[in-house]
């Protein structure tokens, strides 16, 4: 099949135009390498359209011209990629084919010598090329390499052909008067290769940001795996911390603090239910007479026994007993009357007796508790805290009774 060779040439020069345009809108503000691409099919398409023009601008200008421009677009080509594998290239590599090919045409006066060696420096450039993307292949994602590689592969074998065939006389290399099979393919090679070039840097650019994406989205889900449990690490820390807040350091039983927000809640509760809430007033007995005598450690570590035995007298979840300030104690029961309270409060004067703690400066020789206690439906008006002035009298009345002792209020 023998098409026309001018025809040929124009389909070269149109189809490097649009990749050109297409490629060029595609890269504007977006992509530089993108960008050195289409300068570098718009050099081609120069170099192509003097070609063209050949009897019209002579042989001179167009083997100087033309043959330059196709240096540059295998430079802009060489450039584009260094651009994309985020390498450094030498300046003076990459542009160096271009001087040569100039110098050829000053240097050389055989015609097809000129055209040979333009031809093989296109072809080292080729394979130049050829080289850093194999040489990097393993570093870029995607298949788009693969394009180039064919592309580029399929230039060497086109160009290097043609000069085999133009060094045995058989053609002219890059003229357009002369028709043949051989130019045919070649040329339709060329229009083949083009689309290759163009088709593979667009694909490696769209695969690299798909696979930075890919990338971005991998690293956010670990950034919110590693936000959540901070998350959970902060809620830990700040219930924790809600715990310290209402915790007496020493004892470990409920503080003031906590003592205060349970008495509200749960008279509001009883309130609403018509249950009766019981409060337990409770004192250690001369317990700063204690201190002064055995020391501020033993005193620690007394508390720390009477608290416990305190602790075992919740019976439900919804109890609460609390450190209530220095050697005072108080105890929240839900769903308890006067009888319950005070059976209760009894069996706590026992078990803190039965602990046989010595205490030299007691009326009874040992550590021992006084219980004031009230139990009663919160009324509208005072709630839990007219419960706990009752309980509180009722505790001042043990006392002064002698101590050890119980009293309702």
């Amino acid at each position: 099949m023998n098409l026309s060779m001018p025809t040929l040439m124009v389909a070269i020069v149109l189809t490097s135009t649009v990749l050109a345009a297409s490629i060029a809108a595609v890269a504007f503000r977006r992509s530089r390498t993108l960008s050195i691409w289409a300068w570098a099919l718009s050099a081609h398409t120069a170099a192509y359209i003097l070609i063209i023009l050949r009897s019209q601008v002579g042989d001179f200008w167009t083997i100087t011209l033309g043959n330059t421009l196709l240096a540059v677009t295998f430079t802009l080509f060489a450039v584009g990629l260094s651009e994309f594998q985020q390498r450094s290239l030498p300046h003076w590599l990459a542009w160096a084919p271009v001087p040569v090919v100039i110098g050829s045409v000053y240097w050389l006066n055989n015609s097809m010598a000129r055209s040979v060696l333009c031809s093989m420096v296109l072809i080292s450039q080729c394979l130049f090329i050829l080289g850093a993307l194999i040489g990097h292949h393993g570093k870029t994602a995607g298949r788009g390499q693969y394009l180039l590689m064919v592309g580029f592969f399929l230039l060497v074998i086109v160009i290097g052909y043609r000069v085999v065939e133009a060094i045995g006389g058989r053609i002219e290399v890059l003229s357009p008067q002369v028709t043949g099979p051989i130019q045919t393919a070649t040329l339709l090679a060329s229009i083949v290769t083009l689309m290759l070039l163009a088709a593979g840097m667009t694909l490696m650019i769209q695969e690299r940001a798909e696979h930075e994406l890919a990338q971005n989205r991998e690293v956010l889900n670990q950034l919110n795996v590693a936000l959540q449990d901070h998350a959970a690490e902060l809620e830990a820390a700040n219930q924790k911390l809600a715990e310290l807040s209402t915790t007496d350091g020493l004892t470990g039983l409920a503080n003031r603090r906590r003592f205060d927000e349970v008495l509200a809640a749960e008279s509001a509760r009883a309130q609403r239910s018509g249950q009766p809430l019981a409060i337990l007033m409770i004192d250690i007995d001369w317990f700063k007479k204690y201190n002064d005598h055995y020391g501020h450690q033993a005193g620690d570590v007394c508390l720390k026994r009477v608290a416990s035995v305190l602790k075992s007298s919740a019976r439900r979840p919804s109890d609460l007993v609390a450190r209530y300030g220095g050697e005072e104690f108080t105890v929240i029961i839900v769903g308890t009357d006067v009888d319950e309270a005070g059976g209760l409060a009894d069996a706590l004067c026992r078990s803190v007796a039965a602990l046989e703690i010595p205490h030299a400066q007691s009326l009874h020789g040992k550590v021992t508790i006084s219980i004031g206690f009230a139990a009663d439906v919160p009324d509208q008006e005072n709630g839990g805290e007219a419960l706990l002035k009752r309980a509180d009298a009722a505790l001042y009345q043990a006392k002064d009774a002698g101590r050890n002792q119980v009293a309702a209020g």
